[in-house]
């Protein structure tokens, strides 16, 4: 079965919370994070919201919504930063902030040039997706590529 949970950071300690999205809007706090472990629920900003994608990384680590990547292409021994989006209806590594003709992977294996991201599930990101940070507190890794 599919699991569902996402995270969020918190609105008062800061520090991110893993679990069931709830929404408690009538009291006043927007959305917010139940972990079903603690028993908690923890009111979260909204905008740090990201849904668990089921992959993992090289690490083990889940990915989630806004994780940025480090994936690696072996074929020509490169790596390139890319961030988790749905794309299409699935969860995708976006490369769009690379610089015009410039994007990682070969046509050979798959690459879609019409395209700026390839699906989580391609064989060529396979095991190299290493999750180095998230939009919400790394934006500059982004930029630094």
């Amino acid at each position: 079965m599919r699991e569902i949970k996402f995270r969020g950071k918190s609105r008062i300690s800061e520090k991110w919370n893993f679990g069931h999205l709830t929404n408690i809007r009538s009291m006043g706090f927007g959305l917010s994070i139940k972990n079903p472990e603690a028993g908690v629920t923890v009111s979260v900003y909204s905008e740090s919201v990201g849904q668990y994608t089921e992959f993992k990384d090289t690490n083990m680590k889940e990915i989630y919504d806004g994780d940025i990547l480090k994936c690696h292409d072996g074929l020509h021994g490169k790596d390139f930063i890319g961030i988790v989006k749905m794309q299409d209806g699935c969860w995708s590594v976006d490369f769009s902030h690379l610089p015009d003709g410039y994007r990682p992977f070969d046509s050979k294996i798959g690459w879609n040039r019409d395209s700026d991201y390839l699906k989580m599930y391609h064989p060529v990101l396979g095991n190299s997706m290493e999750v180095i940070g998230n939009i919400h507190e790394n934006p500059e890794l982004i930029e630094r590529q």
